[in-house]
């Protein structure tokens, strides 16, 4: 019977003494080792790098793989760290920028949370919005939804508030997701 590849995985690290977590299927443990796997991709995460490498090499001695080294970039997210004082700083600058540019909002102003919200609220049956509008709305939504969940909780509220209106948004509401 065929295997999907990431089933294939999946075993494999079984084998190794991973397990999947609950919340998401993707994310493996063992004891405090973790590795993250987004399509081919693997973040391998844990406090010894000798275990690290002991991994990797049972991974290359499996699977044809390149590895990339320390973890700089992942997911559209930059990542330093401060090993000394144990921090690590997660950005998602260039993708912000790539969005930013991608609906044309170059020159937009930023603009300060919380927000006055009593105008979100008013509701216009007889409105219709136009498909290009509400399906660029939701784009936006999207690339904001990506953006909220990763590094910018402080945006949760009015990309929520704007969610609520993707279905028939009005010019408030592109406006309050530009």
């Amino acid at each position: 019977m065929f295997e999907s590849r990431n089933q294939t995985l999946t075993n494999f690290l079984r084998s190794l003494g991973f397990e999947p977590i609950n919340a998401d299927l993707g994310i493996f443990v063992r004891s405090s080792m973790y590795i993250a796997v987004y399509v081919d991709d693997l973040l391998i995460i844990g406090p010894s790098i000798a275990e690290i490498k002991k991994i990797k090499r049972s991974l290359r001695n499996r699977f044809q793989m390149t590895d990339l080294g320390l973890c700089s970039y992942y997911l559209g997210m930059s990542i330093q760290r401060d090993r000394q004082n144990r921090i690590l700083y997660l950005s998602q600058e260039a993708y912000i920028h790539k969005v930013i540019h991608q609906f044309g909002m170059d020159d937009c102003t930023p603009v300060s949370t919380p927000i006055e919200t009593s105008s979100l609220l008013e509701n216009r049956p007889e409105y219709t919005c136009p498909s290009d509008q509400r399906i660029e709305c939701q784009r936006i939504v999207g690339c904001l939804l990506y953006i909220m969940l990763r590094t910018r909780g402080d945006i949760t509220y009015i990309v929520s508030m704007v969610s609520r209106y993707l279905a028939n948004p009005r010019l408030q509401h592109m406006k309050l997701a530009r």
